[in-house]
């Protein structure tokens, strides 16, 4: 986020003190608290081990990250009594999900095998040295069934 901070400082700096403040209050999350940017809201539910031992932060310590939230953090399913043996979380966290969080957002479309090759032929990430995607299809291809890949790929997103 310091970037956008920087962009901040930079339109205030030149006299655009209207779009800096749309910028922070609009565009951006907000508040801040150790140099993490902090939201409105937090859920969290949490993976219950079955176990209580060293290096399990306990529901304390993920509330004290719930109380960062502006108006509103807390957990989905989780019963911090009971944590970290807590298996009901996750038959409680399906019932409370959608009755707590109303907002939806629409599922993106399936991204078409095409734009993943175009992806896979500029992407940075490497393993050995070469790019990783370039891996996977090299081997589908060498494999003879990069084309069985492709095809199934097309039928799933449709």
């Amino acid at each position: 986020m310091d970037h956008l901070d920087d962009a901040e400082s930079t339109l205030h700096d030149a006299g655009h003190e209207e779009i800096a403040d749309q910028l922070r209050n609009e565009k951006l999350p907000t508040g801040v608290f150790e140099d993490t940017w902090t939201y409105e809201e937090l859920y969290l539910t949490l993976f219950s081990p079955g176990v209580d031992s060293a290096g399990i932060a306990d529901a304390d310590r993920w509330r004290s990250v719930l109380d960062r939230a502006e108006r509103r953090g807390e957990f989905l399913g989780v019963d911090p009594t009971e944590f970290p043996v807590d298996f009901g979380s996750y038959v409680r966290y399906n019932a409370e999900f959608p009755d707590t969080i109303s907002a939806r957002q629409p599922l993106l479309s399936p991204l078409p095998i095409e734009r993943f090759e175009q992806f896979a032929r500029r992407a940075p990430v490497s393993v050995r040295g070469e790019n990783e995607c370039r891996v996977v299809l090299s081997a589908l291809h060498s494999a003879g069934v990069l084309n069985t890949f492709r095809q199934s790929v097309h039928q799933a997103s449709r």
